[in-house]
């Protein structure tokens, strides 16, 4: 009886000792190589670089849009508000997207593989486009009822280790016609 009780609590401290070694190198590692060069939209110069910026979408939980008669407004949480420090940037403002994409034809977005894996994450997400920031300060988001599409299903997606693929393209629930797919 001793040695089983033994064991077991060998096995509760090496797991414990090993999951905190493990989420440890988890947070240190860099998620921003080189230098942070991120702008708010608000920020940019060139034209054409905004009319780019259209083309992408935020996905989002349902739970995150309420709706309102023309409008769908953004709820959610700030980065600082889910443990970002308040020093780092963009921490302060409202982050209630899982993932983001881009629209490559007027109903398919590309986003990553590990943002949508299962029908399920098709059935419950929305695509919010214009959700960007208007002026500095803003704590409140609206976008019309026209920029949440839904996702009809997944046509190809892929999360492998041993090819680093990490992709998923989407076919939506209504043709995008207010805006241009990205073109390569």
């Amino acid at each position: 009886m001793f040695k089983v009780k033994y064991l077991t609590s060998f096995l509760i401290y090496f797991f414990i000792i090993f999951s905190q070694s493990v989420f440890s190198q988890h947070l240190s590692q860099k998620v921003i190589y080189g230098d942070d060069n991120r702008v708010d939209i608000i920020e940019l110069q060139d034209q054409k670089i905004v009319e780019l910026t259209r083309s992408t979408a935020a996905m989002m939980s349902p739970h995150n849009l309420k709706e309102d008669s023309d409008f769908f407004t953004l709820k959610g949480s700030t980065l600082e508000e889910k443990g970002i420090c308040s020093s780092e940037r963009f921490s302060s403002q409202l982050a209630p997207a899982r993932c983001s994409g881009f629209l490559v034809d007027s109903n398919k977005i590309v986003t990553a593989g590990h943002c949508i894996q299962t029908d399920f994450d098709c059935d419950h997400y929305k695509w919010v486009f214009d959700f960007k920031l208007s002026f500095r300060g803003q704590k409140e988001f609206q976008v019309k009822k026209s920029s949440v599409v839904g996702c009809k299903r997944i046509i190809s997606q892929s999360l492998d280790s041993q090819t680093s693929d990490d992709y998923a393209l989407i076919e939506l629930d209504q043709h995008i016609t207010d805006r241009e797919p990205l073109k390569f």
